[in-house]
């Protein structure tokens, strides 16, 4: 399964290749696209194609509501890597996002003081864990592959709630 992200051109031929060679199945979640280009996209690779809109949206980027989906499709068990947060000040001039290096940081919250904006990431990263661990993703095991990375605010935020043994909490919730 793709998430297809408004990002995303519909007109990219390496796109059109890749889904011509596989069974992809292909989900949209976000209304931010021409819906006429949508309805041709539909066209063309029919039941592969589905739109979702989960009950938990945030502004810290698409990873949380792909986790979403998952968890209601049925995945017993989900790895999370590149659900950072924000890029602190002092770590502006490295390149930490993982597949376009050049990519600048494009999140909502980045406005005012550092310290006001990495409290608002925060409040939104417990908001999703608390969502994910409490309510629809009671059953499913859950590994932080970001875990310590510098810009991983989950690792701050479940460290702080549940301290430094949480990884072992979101595989077991019995631990």
């Amino acid at each position: 399964m793709a998430n297809i992200g408004d990002e995303v051109r519909f007109s990219n031929k390496e796109l059109h290749e890749y889904l011509e060679k596989n069974d992809t199945i292909l989900c949209f979640e976000n209304a931010g696209r021409d819906p006429r280009e949508l309805s041709q996209f539909k066209k063309k690779y029919g039941d592969r194609v589905f739109w979702a809109h989960t009950r938990y949206h945030s502004k810290i980027g698409a990873i949380p509501r792909l986790i979403s989906i998952a968890v209601l499709l049925g995945a017993k068990e989900i790895h999370i890597a590149g659900m950072d947060g924000m890029i602190p000040n002092h770590l502006q001039d490295k390149h930490f996002h993982s597949f376009q290096t050049q990519k600048a940081q494009s999140g909502t919250l980045e406005h005012g003081k550092e310290q006001d904006t990495l409290r608002k990431y925060s409040e939104q990263f417990l908001a999703l864990w608390d969502y994910l661990l409490h309510d629809i993703g009671k059953s499913v095991k859950f590994k932080n592959l970001g875990h310590g990375h510098p810009c991983n605010i989950s690792t701050q935020v479940l460290t702080g709630v549940l301290g430094e043994e949480y990884q072992r909490y979101l595989l077991d919730r019995s631990s």
